[in-house]
């Protein structure tokens, strides 16, 4: 009895009709190879735009807590919670400085440098706050109310100018404010 061939029975790859033998040519692999390559190339790209929009959202809303933080602190400038004034002119985590009634206002504040968790850091800040606060004049009189408007920016390096109606970012990647007011009368 004769053995079959063992190199025509080994292989895996079954002959098609006319005699050829059915399977990928190497122009058709390097095909397929340069189309998974090119679709890898665009989804790291794609993950590379999701890592800065996602850095982004976290920036936005540590400063969106910092800057209610900073309006938290300014209410507490005002009355307390049982109706009467405050004397308190000056804020404890942030320092805010509540001028007197017919006073000057404060354009801009010096810059205060917090980190990520809302602490005062002079080394390696993340946020940067600014804040002018408006009295009322003394022709308003002790119900007119004082006017404050805070801007948290990021990162710790960005600097403001201008007033508080008009101010100006400088070296921001973004920033988030808020206008407050409230009567001490």
């Amino acid at each position: 009895m004769l053995l079959p061939n063992p190199i025509r029975n080994t292989s895996h790859v079954r002959p098609l009709l006319g005699g050829r033998e059915a399977g990928f040519s190497l122009v058709e692999a390097c095909i397929a190879i340069g189309l998974v390559a090119f679709c890898l190339v665009a989804l790291l790209g794609l993950f590379q735009v999701g890592l800065t929009q996602e850095r982004q959202a976290i920036d936005q809303v540590q400063a969106a807590h910092i800057l209610a933080a900073v309006s938290d602190e300014f209410r507490g400038l005002g009355r307390l919670p049982d109706g009467t004034k405050s004397t308190q002119i000056t804020g404890e985590r942030f320092g805010l400085k509540l001028p007197d009634a017919g006073g000057t206002a404060f354009e801009p504040s010096t810059p205060i440098r917090v980190n990520e968790q809302g602490t005062i850091s002079a080394t390696n800040p993340s946020y940067v706050i600014y804040y002018w606060i408006t009295p009322p004049t003394a022709a308003q009189g002790i119900y007119a109310p004082y006017r404050l408007r805070a801007v948290v920016a990021w990162p710790g390096s960005a600097t403001v100018q201008g007033t508080a109606d008009a101010p100006q970012l400088k070296n921001a990647r973004g920033h988030v404010e808020t206008t407050l007011e409230f009567s001490r009368g």
